[in-house]
Parts: structure tokens; sequence; C-alpha cells
């Protein structure tokens, strides 16, 4: 994939086909979106993949990747391995804990987005600059791409 020079005088527009938390969403309903002979026209797109469907659904992720457009990215849906909130990862655990635990967690996921080959990453929703960081840690990622979902109240959600 092309590095792009980031120009702050720019505004940057990304389409994705999500929901792809969801190993029957992508068996059946990104099949249908990627087969649609129209969608090239909206290119590029990125789409939504769990790291673990390629363990889950080996051959459904070979066809994507021997069928995709030029232009197609794939990015790793909502923060890496499993659907997690990243705000409270690993709470429910003594705090010594936990950032071994996180840690573990961005390292495990890296190793599958290297199997996938797989470098852009999305975050699930807002969480601390600390917190990012740790996520942008994550072996091999090239890009982030946050705040899938607002959940927190914000200023915005108050007007």
């Amino acid at each position: 994939m092309p590095t792009a020079k980031l120009d702050r005088k720019k505004v940057y527009v990304c389409f994705s086909a999500s929901d792809g938390d969801g190993p029957n969403f992508v068996r059946q309903v990104y099949r249908q979106l990627h087969d649609d002979r129209r969608r090239t026209d909206f290119l590029p797109i990125g789409w939504h993949f769990e790291l673990a469907d390629y363990s889950l659904l080996p051959d459904i992720v070979d066809y994507f990747y021997r069928k995709r457009h030029a232009g197609d990215n794939f990015l790793i849906a909502l923060t890496g391995l499993g659907y997690i909130h990243e705000d409270n990862y690993a709470d429910n655990f003594p705090a010594e804990d936990r950032e071994k635990i996180l840690h573990d967690y961005v390292q495990l996921s890296g190793q599958y987005a290297a199997r996938f080959d797989v470098n852009i990453l999305t975050t699930f929703a807002e969480m601390s600059a600390e917190r990012l960081r740790v996520f942008a840690k994550m072996p091999g990622i090239a890009a982030i791409l946050a705040n899938y979902a607002r959940t927190h109240e914000t200023t915005f959600s108050n007007q």
C-alpha cells in the first residue's frame, strides 16, 4: 500500500465496510458487497475484519485477498484480536496485572495482524492518550482510525 504524506490543509475521507467483527456478516453481506460490480465506483474501500477470521474463516479470507480490487484495504476491526472496549480492557483483574494483560493482548493481536497482512487498526471508542499509545505500539501498525463509535458523553453530544 502506498504511503501518503500528511497534508494538514487537506481533509481525508475513508470509506469502509464495517461490522467485520462478525464472521457471519463477513461470510454473507461482505461477499455481496464485495462482488457488486458498482462498488468499484467508490474506491478505495477499507474492509473491517476481525483478526480471528484468519483462523475461523481461512477460505473466505483467502477469497477476499484473491479477489481484491485496486484500492481495497483490509482494516483490523475494533482494536485487535476480539471485540474489546479499550477504555476498560482488563479492569476486572487486579491492578498489578492489567498492564501485562494489555501488553500481551497487543502483542498477540500484532502476531495475527502479521498473518493477516493488515496494518491499519480501527479502535472502538474514545480512550486516554496513554491507552492509545499502547495500541499504537502493536507490531506492524502503520495507521490508526480511532473512535469508531462515541461511547462517552462529549461536548458534541450536548448540541
